[in-house]
C-alpha cells in the first residue's frame, strides 16, 4: 500500500489562496484608481469621463439607457453628467470595500468566498475599464477582467461556508488562461525577431529600460555579470516556452513543477520592476495548477482549520471518520474528537473488551450512528456483520442523528455485496493510478525539459539561442492545436464527469441526482463554450499553414488554432465572439514583445521626458513626477507597486513616439497651465527636488492665496526628452542615471498659444463653468465617497464579510428547522 499525503487531488485551500490573491489584486486596482480618478478622469482631468459620456451619447443618437448601456458598457450611465465624477469615486470606493470583502472570506471560509461578491467586482472594473480610455488599457487590466470573470465560476455559488469543492472546471480554465499568458509573452518575443530576445541580451537593456524599476533593478543592471544574464533570457525564454505545457498536463506533479517555475519567474521579475498587480495576479493563475499537497507546509494552519471545521469531511466532528485504508488505520485518519477516537480504537483493538459480534449487537441497539461507520468495522475486522437497518432506530430515544442515506443505496444482500467488492476494487487501482501519476508526470516533465533543452545550444559558459522564427512557428503549429483539442475533447469533460458523480452518489434521492446531473451537462456545454473563447487569440501566434510536414505525418488536421477550437454552429460562435469581446472576457497578450531603448551602436538609450515650466520663458524648472525618473540623477528608483502611477507609465510609452500621436499629454499641459489642483495632485508636489517650485507651482487653497480653487501654475510648459541609463557612482555621493539630451519633444504651449486653445475645443466643451453642479447622490454613495484610504476599506469590507457570514448562518438556521439536519447536510 502506497502511503499518500493529505490534500493530494483536492482543491480547498488552492481555491481560497487564488481567491484570496485575486481580491488583492482587485483591491490594488480600485484603490489606486481611487487616489487618481479626480486628475485622470474627472471634469477637469486629463481625459474626461463625462466628455466621453456625452460624446458616444450625442454620435450614436442613443436615448434610452438600455441602448447606451449596451453601447459602452458602464455603470457610470446611471449617473447624471454633472455626478459622473462622484458616482466614479464612489465606484472605486465600493470595489475596493467588495475586495476587502472578498479576500476576508477567501482568508476565513470554508468555501472562500461567493459567486456573488466576484460578480459584483468584475461588473464594477469592466465599468471603469470601459471609460478609462488609454489609461486603463493596459494588458493587467484586460487580464483581471478575464481571470475576475473565471473566479466568478471558482467560487461558491451563494454561501461562502459551502463545503463543496471546487469545480474542475474553475480551476482548468485559469490554468489555461496562464498557459496562454505566458506562451504567448514567450512566442512574440522571438516572432518579433527582435535582436536582443534572439541574441540572448534583452537583460542587458531591461533593467535600464523598463517603465518603472526598482532600486533592485539598479544593482541587477550595474552589478550582475553578463554570463549570469544571458542566463536569465534563456530561462525566460524556456519558462514562457515549452514548460509552459507542465501547466495544463494530466499529472499532478508536472503541473506543480510548472507552477513552481512560474513562481520563481515572476519573483525575479517584481523584485526589478514595478509593475503593479500584474506579478500578483499571474502568480494566482500560477498556483491553480496546484493542489492542497503542494502548498506544503506553509499553510498547515489553513488545512488544519479546514479539517477542523469539517471543509471536506462527510460526517459531523463528534462523528468518527471512515479510515482511508482497508486494514489498518493510520494515526492520521483517526477523529480529531478524543471521545470518537476512543471509541474507534477501543472498537478495532484486537485485545479490545468487545468484540465483533458485541460491535453488531451495539450497531443494533443504535449506539454507532452511520452506514460508514459499519463498512469501517467489516473492512477492518474482515468479518461480514449482520444487516442492521439504521432507519430503525429512533433519533429521538437515542440522541443520535439519522444516517447519511446515498443515491442508489440498496438493503439487499447482494447490493451490499456489489457496493463492497466496487470500494475494495477501487482501493486497490489507487495505488496503480498513483504509480502511473508518478511514472507519468516525471516524463511529462522530462518531455517539456527536452523541448527546451532544444532551443538552446551551450558552448562552455555561453549559451546561444538555436531556434528561429520558422522552427518556433513550426513548433506553435503542431503542439498548440493538440493543446486545445485536449483541453475541450478530453480533460475538461473527464474532471466534469467525475465531479459529477462524486456529487451524485451524495444526493439524497433520484430527484435531487437526475437534476445535478443536467445541471453538470449544462455547466459542461458552458465551460467548453468558455474555454474556447480563453484560447482563441493563441490564433495569433500560431500560423495557420508553415508547411512542415509532422502535420501530415500525425494526421492532425490543418488550419491552426480555429480549426481546432469547438463549435456550436457559425450563428452561435458569432453570438459567442460578439459578447466575448464587448464584455472582455478574454484577450491576446504579448509581454515585451520588443526590446526598447536601444540605440544604433547597441548602447542603452532610455528615452524619457522631462517636462519643464517656466514664468518668463528664459528660466525653465523640471516638473517632477512621483516616481518616474527624475530631472535629478541622484534621485534613485521607487518601489510604488502593486500601486500603479498610470499617469507615470504613460510618460514612458509617450516618450517612445512623437506628442502628437499622444493626445492626452496635449490634455496634461492644458491642464497643467490652467492651474487645476486635480492634475497637480497626479505629479510630484517638489519633495524630489532640492527646493521648492519657483511660484509655488501646484500649490492651491486660502493658504497658498488661491481662493479661486485653482492652483498656482507656470505661464508655460516645454518638453524635452533625454536619454537614460543606469551608471555606478563615480564618486563618494551616489549617481544612480546618467542622462544625455537628445531632442526637442514638445514646443513651449502657454495658454495665449491660439493652437492650443483651437485643439482644445476641438475635442471637447471644457467650460468649467458650464459643467454644472453634482446632483445629490443619496446618502449610500456620499458614505462610499468618504472611504478613501485603506483603513476605511478594511473596516468596511470586513464588516461586510461578518454580515454575509451572518445572513449564511441565519440561512442555514432556517434550512435547519425547515428540511432537518440531515437533508441540509446532504444537499
Amino acid at each position: 500500500m502506497v502511503a499518500r499525503r493529505i490534500g493530494v487531488g483536492e482543491h480547498f485551500l488552492v481555491r481560497r489562496l487564488v481567491l484570496f490573491l485575486v481580491a488583492l489584486c482587485y483591491l490594488a486596482a480600485f484603490a489606486s484608481l481611487r487616489d487618481q480618478w479626480r486628475g485622470l478622469f474627472g471634469r477637469n482631468g486629463v481625459t474626461p469621463v463625462d466628455a466621453l459620456l456625452a460624446q458616444v451619447r450625442k454620435n450614436g443618437g442613443l436615448s434610452s439607457l438600455v441602448d447606451r448601456i449596451w453601447t459602452l458598457p458602464t455603470l457610470l450611465w446611471l449617473g447624471d453628467t454633472p455626478s459622473v465624477d462622484a458616482m466614479g469615486e464612489a465606484m472605486c470606493s465600493a470595489g475596493a470595500v467588495l475586495s476587502v470583502t472578498a479576500a476576508s472570506l477567501a482568508l476565513f471560509t470554508r468555501g472562500g468566498g461567493s459567486s456573488i461578491v466576484w460578480m459584483s467586482l468584475w461588473g464594477m472594473y469592466l465599468s471603469l475599464f470601459h471609460v478609462g480610455q488609454v489609461f486603463l488599457s493596459f494588458q493587467w487590466d484586460i487580464l483581471l477582467l478575464e481571470v475576475g470573470f473565471v473566479c466568478i465560476w471558482l467560487s461558491p455559488k451563494l454561501r461562502p461556508t459551502s463545503r463543496d469543492p471546487p469545480h474542475p472546471a474553475g480551476l482548468w480554465l485559469l490554468r489555461f488562461v496562464c498557459f496562454k499568458l505566458m506562451l504567448m509573452s514567450g512566442a512574440v518575443k522571438i516572432q518579433s525577431e527582435c535582436p536582443t530576445w534572439l541574441g540572448l541580451t534583452a537583460l542587458d537593456y531591461h533593467f535600464d529600460t523598463q517603465p518603472l524599476p526598482t532600486p533592485l533593478a539598479w544593482w541587477a543592471s550595474t552589478h550582475v555579470p553578463r554570463e549570469v544574464k544571458r542566463f536569465g533570457v534563456a530561462a525566460t525564454l524556456a519558462i514562457e516556452g515549452p514548460l509552459t505545457l507542465l501547466l495544463v498536463a494530466p499529472f499532478r506533479r508536472a503541473r506543480t513543477v510548472g507552477a513552481y517555475s512560474q513562481l520563481l519567474l515572476q519573483a525575479m521579475i517584481a523584485a526589478t520592476g514595478n509593475y503593479t498587480f500584474f506579478n500578483l495576479l499571474t502568480v494566482a493563475l500560477a498556483c491553480s495548477a496546484l493542489d492542497d499537497a503542494s502548498l506544503g507546509r506553509l499553510f498547515s494552519w489553513l488545512r488544519t482549520s479546514r479539517n477542523s471545521n469539517g471543509g471536506d469531511a462527510h460526517s459531523n466532528a463528534d462523528e468518527p471518520d471512515t479510515p482511508k485504508t482497508p486494514v489498518t488505520i493510520n494515526h492520521d485518519d483517526l477523529p480529531a474528537n478524543p471521545s470518537a477516537r476512543r471509541k474507534l480504537i477501543d472498537l478495532l483493538s484486537p485485545n479490545s473488551r468487545k468484540t465483533v459480534d458485541g460491535a453488531a449487537q451495539d450497531l443494533k441497539e443504535g449506539k454507532l450512528l452511520t452506514r460508514e461507520q459499519i463498512s469501517t468495522l467489516e473492512r477492518a475486522q474482515n468479518t461480514p456483520l449482520p444487516d442492521f437497518d439504521p432507519d430503525s432506530v429512533d433519533p429521538k430515544s437515542t440522541g443520535i442523528k439519522t444516517p447519511r442515506r446515498r443515491l442508489f443505496d440498496s438493503k439487499s444482500p447482494s447490493a451490499r455485496r456489489w457496493s463492497r467488492r466496487y470500494a475494495e476494487e477501487r482501493e486497490s487501482l489507487k495505488d496503480y493510478s498513483y504509480a502511473f501519476g508518478l511514472v507519468g508526470g516525471w516524463l511529462f516533465v522530462a518531455f517539456a525539459a527536452a523541448n527546451a533543452a532544444m532551443m538552446f545550444k551551450v558552448d562552455g559558459a555561453k549559451v546561444t539561442l538555436k531556434v528561429g522564427v520558422p522552427e518556433t512557428n513550426a513548433w506553435l503549429a503542431f503542439i498548440v492545436p493538440c493543446v486545445v483539442r485536449y483541453a475541450w475533447m478530453f480533460i475538461l469533460p473527464a474532471s466534469c464527469v467525475a465531479h459529477c458523480y462524486d456529487r451524485v452518489r451524495a444526493s439524497s434521492s433520484r430527484t435531487v441526482g437526475c437534476v445535478r446531473i443536467a445541471g453538470a451537462c449544462c455547466t459542461l456545454v458552458a465551460a467548453v463554450a468558455m474555454l474556447g473563447v480563453v484560447l482563441k487569440p493563441l490564433h495569433h501566434v500560431v500560423p495557420k499553414s508553415t508547411g512542415v510536414s509532422v502535420l501530415g505525418e500525425f494526421g492532425l488536421p490543418a488550419g491552426g488554432v480555429e480549426a481546432a477550437l469547438p463549435s456550436f454552429g457559425t450563428r452561435w460562435d458569432d453570438a459567442i465572439d460578439a459578447y466575448s469581446t464587448k464584455f472582455r472576457l478574454s484577450s491576446g497578450y504579448g509581454l515585451f514583445r520588443r526590446m526598447t531603448g536601444v540605440g544604433d551602436d547597441g548602447s542603452v538609450m532610455r528615452p524619457e521626458i522631462i517636462l519643464e515650466g517656466s514664468d518668463d520663458g528664459g528660466n525653465w524648472t523640471a516638473i517632477e513626477f512621483k516616481h518616474k525618473p527624475s530631472d535629478d540623477v541622484k534621485v534613485a528608483p521607487t518601489w510604488v507597486a502593486p500601486h500603479q502611477p498610470r499617469l507615470d507609465w504613460q510618460m514612458w510609452f509617450a516618450a517612445l513616439g512623437a506628442y502628437n500621436h499622444n493626445t492626452w499629454l496635449i490634455n496634461l499641459v492644458y491642464r497643467l497651465l490652467r492651474g487645476e489642483p486635480e492634475v497637480w495632485g497626479l505629479v510630484d508636489d517638489g519633495s524630489r527636488r532640492s527646493d521648492r517650485y519657483p511660484g509655488g507651482w501646484g500649490a492651491s487653497g486660502a493658504d497658498a492665496g488661491r481662493d479661486d480653487g485653482s492652483a498656482w501654475a507656470p505661464t508655460m510648459i516645454r518638453g524635452r526628452r533625454y536619454a537614460y541609463r543606469f551608471v555606478l557612482a563615480d564618486s563618494d555621493e551616489r549617481t544612480y542615471w546618467k542622462k544625455t539630451f537628445m531632442d526637442e519633444y514638445l514646443p513651449a504651449l502657454s495658454l495665449d498659444n491660439q493652437s492650443l486653445m483651437n485643439y482644445v475645443r476641438s475635442q471637447t466643451d471644457w467650460n468649467k463653468d458650464d459643467a454644472g453642479t453634482p446632483a445629490d447622490l443619496g446618502a449610500a454613495l456620499d458614505f462610499l465617497r468618504g472611504l478613501n484610504n485603506l483603513r476605511a476599506y478594511f473596516l468596511a469590507g470586513t464588516a461586510c464579510a461578518a454580515l454575509l457570514l451572518g445572513l449564511d448562518t441565519v440561512a442555514a438556521r432556517l434550512a435547519l428547522e425547515t428540511y432537518g439536519a440531515e437533508k441540509v447536510k446532504r444537499d
